[in-house]
């Protein structure tokens, strides 16, 4: 598997180049999501919130430079994380990613496409590799999103 690609400070290290980009994608909004948890919220000094997001976007220039991920991806995986944070963004995303949680830790992308491909085209989609239960599922378009939290609440 690939649990326990942390380091000691228990961020991923996401430069070996044994991921791919939408497993960094994954595992960077899994880390943002499991700090918000631990963090109350989130609700937590302005100064904790920044520091957190400079340090993954530290890592993530890290992962752009060693060219395991293309730049503009790297930079819609920041916005997405800082959106989850609350953190003022430029501009605003297209609404087409889903962020699961709670799933079985055995989960894996295969079991994640087959729940979510009845709501529509999905682009792609990843369990994080170091946030067992977390998955992100990127629908080609923004209606399947709707169609998904419709699908959920029923």
């Amino acid at each position: 598997g690939t649990i326990g690609r942390t380091s000691r400070t228990g961020a991923s290290d996401w430069t070996k180049g044994d991921l791919t980009e939408v497993e960094i994608e994954c595992d960077a909004l899994y880390e943002t999501h499991h700090w918000i948890r631990k963090n109350r919220g989130g609700r937590g000094l302005w100064d904790d919130r920044r520091s957190f997001m400079q340090d993954l976007l530290n890592r993530m220039v890290l992962v752009v430079r060693r060219g395991h991920m293309k730049a503009d991806r790297s930079s819609r995986t920041i916005h997405e994380c800082a959106a989850l944070l609350g953190l003022e963004i430029a501009e605003a995303l297209p609404e087409k990613v889903v962020l699961v949680t709670n799933m079985r830790k055995a989960a894996r992308t295969e079991h994640l496409i087959e729940a979510f491909e009845e709501f529509g085209a999905i682009e792609e989609a990843a369990v994080a590799p170091n946030g067992p239960g977390f998955g992100v599922v990127r629908f080609h378009s923004a209606k399947s999103v709707l169609r998904t939290l419709e699908g959920f609440r029923t």
